[in-house]
C-alpha cells in the first residue's frame, strides 16, 4: 500500500517520501502557529519554490533529484521533469564528486554545510564557468534518520567576478603605490595621518598614523601652508592642485600637490587623500631655461644678426622679428611661404636643395644667398643654422641666425670686377710685350748683322773701331737675350708658351748643361762639381725648358758667387715619384726678407747698380716653367754661407735601376 502523507493526507510514492518529509519538516516548524499563519507560511514556501530567484533542490541519499524549483532547473539547462528521478552524476557529472564530499560530511556529522561554493559548468552554458553558493541541510525522517538532503542555491558568479576585479584593482593600486615616487597619504577630519607612503627624505614617518603635518615638517610655516590647503579641500569638498615649497633637510624644494576629499555613502566629507610630486629638478630646469631665454633675448638684441627657428623639414618658419632688415612675421609661415617672402625666385631651387641635404645629414647648414628687403630691394645675407635633436637623435627643428653681408658682397663683386679688369689689362700687356718683342728683334738682328760685317771689311777696322764694334755686338746680344726672356714671360702669362711633356733623360740634359756652363765658370775661376748622372733616370718634363731652368740656376750661382768660389750640383728623391735637383753656391747668401722676395718679376734684390748684368726675370721664368711642367721650385739661403736653389719634377727610375736615396 502507498503511504499517506501525514501532513497533507496524500498518498506518497517511495521516491516522493524525501520531498514529503522535507515539506513535512517545514510544516512541523509552523505547527505551533495559528492555522492562518501556517497557511501563509506554507504558501510563501511554495511561492519561493515555484518562482523565487533562489534555487531549491532536494536529493535522496543516492543524489537523485526528488524536488527542484523552476529557477534552479532553468539554470541547470533542464526542465523540472527532466531532473526528477535522475542523479546528479547523470545530469551534472562535473559536480558529482564535490557534492558527494559535502553530503558525506553531512551524513558523518549530522550538521548542515553552509555557504559552500561550487564552481563548474552547466549544460545550458557549456564552456562558461559559473560559481554558486550553496547551503546544504540534512532531511531526517520521523525517526531522525537522514534520508536526503535539501539545499538553497545562489548564483554568485557576477559577485565573484566583481570581487576578483576588485582584488585585481586593489593589487594594481598597491603596486602603483609601491612603485610611485610621489608622497601619498590620507588624513581624517582632525588632520591625523591614516597612512603615509614614500615620505620625502629627512621626514621621519616610521609610524605616521595619528601624527599631523606639524609633527613631520621642519618649519612651522610650511605646516601652516599645507594644512591650510588641506582644510580648504575638506571645507569645500572640491579637489585642489597647488605648488608647495617646504624646507627639507635645510633645502627648499618644490612639490606639486594634488588633493581630493574623502566622502562617505551619504556624501559627507570624512577626510582627504593626496599626493605630492617632487618637481624641484623640473623647476630648476625651468628657471635655467628662463635665464637662458633672457640671455638669448639680450644677445639677440645686442647682436646685428637676426635669430630664426625652422621646422625639421624647413617648410615652416616660426614668427620672426626682422628688425628692419627682413619683413617681420607675427605668425608661422608654413608650406614654404617664407621663401616667397624673403628669397628671390631664382634662388629657390638652390636654397631648397641645400636645406634638404642638411636635413638628411642633420649637420650644420651654412650658405650665402640673396634676400628681399621689406622695400622690395635685394641684398645679401649669410645664413647659418644648427639642427636641434631629441634624445633619440630625431630631428626636431633648426635654430640659427642670419646676418646682412650686402656691403661685403658688393665689395667682393667690385673686387672680382677689378680683378677681371686687371687680368684683361695683364693679358693686353702680355700681348703688347709679345708683339713689341717681335718688332724689336727685327731691327736688332740688323744691327748685330751690320756690326759683325764691319768687323770683316777690308781694310780691317782700327783698334778703336774694333773695340767699339765689340761693344755694339755685346750690347746687341744682351739686348736680344733680354727681348727673348720678355717674350717667353709674356707668352707664359698669356698662356701661349708651348710646353711639351714627355719622358726626358735627366742625365743627357745635365751633361749638356755641364758643357755649356764650364767655360763661363772657368773664365771666373769658379769650380763646378757635377755628380755621376748614371742613376738619374727620366723625368716627365719639357726637355728645352728643363735645360733653360738649369742654365739659369747655374748662371746665377756663378754670377753671384765669391772669387774662387764653388758650385755644387746634386740630386735626390723627395718622394716615391719625385726627384729634386739642387744647385748650391758659396756666395754672400741672402737674408730671410730677401729670400721672400725671390721669384718676383724685375726684382734684383738691390743689385740693380752692381756690376753684374741681369733683368730680374730669370728666376720668375724658371718658376713659371717648372710649374707648367707640374713641378715645384724653391730656395734656401744663409748670409755668409751661400744659397741653394732647387726644383722638383715627376720622376721614374730607369729599367733595373736601384732606388735613389731620399
Amino acid at each position: 500500500m502507498r503511504a499517506r502523507c501525514r501532513a497533507d493526507k496524500h498518498l506518497a510514492s517511495p521516491r516522493s517520501c524525501v520531498a514529503c518529509t522535507g515539506r513535512c519538516a517545514q510544516i512541523r516548524a509552523v505547527t505551533s502557529r495559528t492555522p492562518l499563519q501556517q497557511a501563509q507560511t506554507l504558501q510563501l514556501f511554495d511561492t519561493l519554490m515555484g518562482s523565487g530567484p533562489l534555487g531549491f533542490v532536494f536529493l535522496d541519499r543516492d543524489l537523485r533529484f526528488v524536488l527542484i524549483n523552476e529557477a534552479h532547473a532553468e539554470k541547470n539547462g533542464f526542465s523540472v521533469a527532466a531532473h526528477l528521478g535522475r542523479t546528479v552524476g547523470e545530469l551534472h557529472p562535473t559536480l558529482e564528486a564535490t557534492l558527494r564530499a559535502v553530503t558525506e560530511r553531512i551524513l558523518a556529522t549530522g550538521q548542515p554545510v553552509l555557504d559552500h561554493e561550487f564552481t563548474g559548468e552547466t549544460p545550458r552554458a557549456p564552456g562558461v564557468t559559473r560559481t554558486w553558493s550553496e547551503s546544504w541541510y540534512p532531511v531526517p525522517d520521523e525517526r531522525g534518520e537522514i534520508i536526503g538532503f535539501g539545499a538553497v542555491v545562489v548564483d554568485i558568479t557576477e559577485r565573484k567576478h566583481a570581487e576578483t576585479a576588485l582584488q585585481l584593482s586593489n593589487h594594481r593600486f598597491e603596486l602603483a603605490v609601491k612603485a610611485s615616487k610621489a608622497v601619498l597619504w590620507q588624513q581624517d577630519l582632525q588632520m591625523r595621518f591614516i597612512w603615509l607612503h614614500n615620505p620625502a627624505p629627512g621626514i621621519d614617518a616610521a609610524d605616521p598614523v595619528g601624527k599631523r603635518d606639524e609633527d613631520l615638517l621642519e618649519r612651522a610655516e610650511d605646516a601652516a601652508v599645507i594644512v591650510g590647503m588641506k582644510r580648504e579641500v575638506m571645507r569645500t569638498g572640491v579637489g585642489m592642485r597647488r605648488e608647495f615649497f617646504p624646507q627639507i633637510q635645510g633645502v627648499v624644494r618644490s612639490f606639486e600637490v594634488l588633493m581630493e576629499p574623502l566622502l562617505d555613502d551619504a556624501g559627507h566629507v570624512t577626510g582627504h587623500t593626496g599626493a605630492a610630486i617632487d618637481i624641484t629638478e623640473r623647476k630648476n630646469a625651468e628657471a635655467a631655461q628662463r635665464e637662458t631665454d633672457r640671455n638669448y633675448r639680450a644677445l639677440a638684441e645686442a647682436s646685428s644678426e637676426i635669430p630664426y627657428r625652422f621646422s625639421a623639414d624647413w617648410s615652416t618658419l616660426q614668427p620672426l622679428d626682422g628688425r628692419g632688415l627682413l619683413a617681420s612675421s607675427a605668425r608661422p609661415l608654413a608650406n614654404w611661404a617664407w621663401m616667397d617672402r624673403y628669397v628671390p625666385q631664382d634662388e629657390h631651387a638652390r636654397l631648397k636643395q641645400l636645406v634638404s641635404d642638411a636635413a638628411v645629414r642633420k649637420c650644420l647648414f651654412e650658405m650665402e644667398h640673396r634676400f628681399l628687403r621689406p622695400d622690395g630691394s635685394t641684398g645679401w645675407v649669410r645664413s647659418r643654422a644648427v639642427p636641434i635633436l631629441d634624445e633619440h637623435q630625431g630631428l626636431v627643428a633648426w635654430f640659427g641666425v642670419v646676418s646682412d653681408i650686402t656691403e661685403r658682397k658688393q665689395t667682393e663683386l667690385m673686387l672680382i670686377e677689378a680683378t677681371a679688369v686687371a687680368e684683361k689689362a695683364n693679358r693686353a700687356k702680355s700681348e703688347f710685350l709679345s708683339n713689341m718683342s717681335h718688332e724689336l728683334r727685327t731691327p736688332l738682328h740688323a744691327i748685330l748683322g751690320f756690326a759683325q760685317l764691319m768687323e770683316l771689311v777690308s781694310p780691317a777696322p782700327t783698334p778703336t773701331q774694333s773695340k767699339n764694334l765689340a761693344q755694339i755686338v755685346k750690347g746687341g746680344w744682351y739686348l736680344l737675350n733680354l727681348i727673348n726672356e720678355l717674350l717667353d714671360l709674356a707668352q707664359i702669362e698669356s698662356g701661349k708658351l708651348p710646353v711639351t711633356l714627355e719622358a726626358v733623360s735627366l742625365a743627357e740634359v745635365m751633361l749638356e748643361c755641364q758643357a755649356l756652363i764650364e767655360p763661363q765658370a772657368n773664365k771666373r775661376g769658379i769650380g763646378v762639381t757635377f755628380p755621376s748622372f748614371a742613376l738619374l733616370g727620366t723625368a716627365y718634363a719639357d726637355r728645352t725648358r728643363v735645360k733653360q731652368v738649369m742654365i739659369n740656376f747655374l748662371s746665377n750661382a756663378i754670377k753671384y758667387n765669391k772669387a774662387e768660389g764653388a758650385v755644387t750640383v746634386d740630386y735626390a728623391l723627395s718622394g716615391p715619384e719625385a726627384i729634386r735637383v739642387s744647385v748650391r753656391d758659396t756666395g754672400e747668401g741672402l737674408a730671410p726678407e730677401k729670400v721672400a722676395q725671390l721669384f718676383q718679376p724685375f726684382n734684383r734684390l738691390g743689385r740693380e747698380g752692381g756690376g753684374e748684368e741681369g733683368t730680374g726675370i730669370g728666376l720668375v721664368m724658371s718658376k713659371r716653367l717648372v710649374e707648367l711642367m707640374g713641378g715645384s721650385i724653391g730656395a734656401e739661403s744663409t748670409v755668409g754661407v751661400g744659397s741653394v736653389f732647387w726644383f722638383e719634377l715627376k720622376w721614374a727610375p730607369a729599367a733595373g735601376q736601384a732606388v735613389l736615396p731620399v
